[in-house]
């Protein structure tokens, strides 16, 4: 199924793998390959991650952790795509991101 990347969801990754290269060069880069990784395993199969708890008869809303960053992928299973919502530290009010979901 395709993945579509929501523009706030990109600036998270982009701003996440930043903060990160300042703490340790070449950590921002790690980052990127585990979120890519997840992404493809979400592409693949993105029935096979638990539902979010935020979920409803209507939003099929799921989510993978990036468990080395402890960051938190959220993601809606449409009729022809995967929409990634957010990708955003654990610690993050959980969501936050609801409001980028255009059919609520």
């Amino acid at each position: 199924m395709k993945v579509r990347i929501l523009s706030p969801a990109l600036e998270e990754i982009a701003d996440a793998a930043v903060w990160y290269d300042s703490q340790r060069f070449g950590l921002g880069r790690k980052f990127w390959e585990l979120v890519d990784a997840e992404l493809t395993r979400i592409e693949s199969n993105p029935q096979a991650f638990g539902r979010s708890e935020f979920a409803t008869q209507d939003l099929d809303i799921r989510f993978a952790v990036i468990g080395r960053f402890n960051y938190v992928v959220h993601f809606l299973i449409a009729s022809e795509e995967v929409q990634i919502i957010s990708v955003a530290h654990g610690a993050r009010k959980p969501g936050h991101w609801l409001r980028r979901i255009a059919t609520r």
